[in-house]
């Protein structure tokens, strides 16, 4: 199930939950909507609606669209896997799907980073690839970047974990923590990226720079070449913030995805401060969402709540329906429905399951 903005949603998506009104059941769960469905619901004030992961519809998945998210993923898929033979003409792929996801970015005001894509383990690299992307991207329109560097971003943070493909198999598939030698090899990746890019003259210096500085930190602390923040470029300072995040949010075999709420406080510590530019973090901060729609929540009168619909003023302060009552017995669709910035005597307590 994923919650969807209804001004995204295409007749035949499916519902994946009973849609309730005034006490009624309006539409089941695994009902086809209609464009008369849409509209109507539109019409008496929802704004978002939780879809089936089979739904037939096409929407937005984060800041870019789901057909733009896909193509990049094959685009990533299909150079990373062939890196060896990567050509400058071969390259113009990655151009290509960087300038469709500026596009998109500059053509919607809602840029908010909520989705998460958590699909299959083995397509983690190239997924991260094209969320750090669009996080990237998200973040530097709103710094007032111009469209040009933009798309330089959008292809630099694409390949940024090119280097990852040398290492060993069972290295970048390990469950499980890295030992000493395991960790210095993967500390190498950053290098190696660059060393590939550059090497095949594929991209600019701007790009090669992210490839090779995406992890390193303001206070020298980084690696691979543990440079300070006045050496550091001002790209890969970007895509460093967008890497923390959406390495922190995602489920992999050996640890689960990061709550978003819990991800933010982490970037916001006194140690992470030290470490990320500040300007990027601040615009971070503006566009993630601390509890993503679906987001499961311990309210502090022990109830058990799904957030339901994002408050634009106030991030912290969605609306929500109770699923659980306070002894955790499930409640099914008679679950009371708050409005937190007006239950003055209600909050969130903590998140019992990761957005």
């Amino acid at each position: 199930m994923h919650q969807v903005s209804i001004r995204e949603i295409k007749p035949g998506a499916v519902l994946a939950t009973n849609i309730n009104a005034r006490g009624k059941v309006l539409f089941r769960r695994g009902h086809k909507l209609l464009k008369r469905d849409i509209d109507f619901l539109r019409q008496i004030g929802l704004r978002s609606l939780p879809l089936s992961d089979k739904d037939g519809g096409t929407h937005r998945t984060g800041t870019i669209g789901e057909e733009t998210r896909e193509e990049a993923v094959s685009v990533v898929t299909d150079v990373l896997n062939d890196f060896e033979n990567l050509t400058p003409k071969k390259y113009e792929k990655v151009r290509g799907i960087a300038e469709k996801i500026v596009d998109d970015i500059l053509s919607t005001n809602d840029l908010k980073v909520q989705a998460h894509d958590l699909r299959s383990h083995d397509e983690y690299t190239y997924r991260h690839s094209v969320n750090v992307t669009a996080i990237s991207v998200s973040i530097a329109k709103l710094l007032n970047w111009d469209a040009r560097d933009l798309r330089s971003l959008a292809a630099g943070a694409l390949m940024h974990d090119i280097g990852k493909m040398k290492l060993p198999y069972d290295v970048l598939r390990k469950e499980g923590v890295l030992d000493r030698e395991e960790r210095l090899l993967v500390e190498r990746h950053p290098v190696w990226g660059f060393q590939l890019l550059s090497g095949k003259s594929c991209g600019t210096p701007h790009e090669w720079a992210v490839a090779r500085q995406h992890h390193e930190t303001l206070d020298g602390r980084g690696y691979p070449d543990g440079r300070m923040d006045a050496d550091m470029h001002p790209w890969a300072k970007i895509v460093a913030v967008a890497d923390i995040w959406d390495a922190l949010r995602s489920n992999r075999p050996y640890k689960n995805g990061w709550p978003a709420d819990k991800v933010l406080a982490l970037l916001n510590s006194e140690e992470m401060k030290a470490k990320l530019d500040s300007q990027a973090l601040e615009v971070m901060n503006q566009i993630a969402v601390p509890y993503p729609l679906g987001t499961q929540v311990q309210l502090s009168n022990g109830e058990v709540a799904a957030v339901v619909e994002q408050n634009p003023t106030d991030s912290l302060l969605p609306t929500v329906r109770v699923i659980k009552d306070v002894s955790g017995k499930e409640v099914g669709d008679s679950g009371s429905l708050y409005v937190l910035q007006n239950e003055y005597s209600i909050t969130i307590h903590q998140t019992v399951v990761a957005g």
